[in-house]
């Protein structure tokens, strides 16, 4: 097998889950973090190891994937003494694929900025087949904000948020 970065996954919900499994089954090395444990049985079955909190995925993970249900479960599992930015390894990169409010990803931003983790917002377009299939639209944008404007323009109407 190739020498790929660790990925880890946090959130196994129906887009989670689906393009995690497509990670695992191109090769990468994938560990993964959801509440309900018994979410991950299928990828555990094909080689991905379970990671007992957020914390222990981040500190084993070079890239992190999120995709989380809401701006609270965001919170819960990035900030705080056991959140993922406190106990991310120097350098990591997070991609967070959660549908939240700018506000929500301008803060994660900041903080990882703080802490030398870079983070990415990435919005997922298409439904649970394109999921399955790898026929998803992403629109990644790596934040770079100064003022509080993202320099980037918005994916769908060309215009910085």
């Amino acid at each position: 097998m190739k020498s790929f970065s660790k990925l880890g996954w946090i959130g196994l919900g129906n887009m989670g889950s689906r393009i995690a499994k497509r990670l695992r089954n191109a090769g990468y090395p994938l560990i993964v973090y959801n509440r309900d444990r018994s979410k991950a049985q299928e990828l555990l079955s094909q080689g991905a190891e379970l990671a007992a909190s957020p914390p222990e995925l981040a500190a084993a993970a070079d890239i992190i994937f999120s995709c989380l249900s809401d701006a609270a479960a965001i919170q819960s599992v990035y900030f705080g003494a056991d959140g993922v930015l406190r106990n991310a390894k120097p350098g990591a990169h997070i991609v967070e694929m959660s549908t939240v409010v700018p506000e929500t990803s301008l803060v994660l931003f900041r903080i990882g900025a703080d802490r030398g983790i870079s983070v990415s917002d990435v919005a997922i377009s298409g439904s649970t087949p394109a999921a399955e299939s790898g026929s998803l639209t992403l629109g990644f944008r790596s934040h770079s904000f100064e003022g509080g404007r993202s320099p980037r323009g918005n994916a769908r109407n060309g215009r910085s948020r």
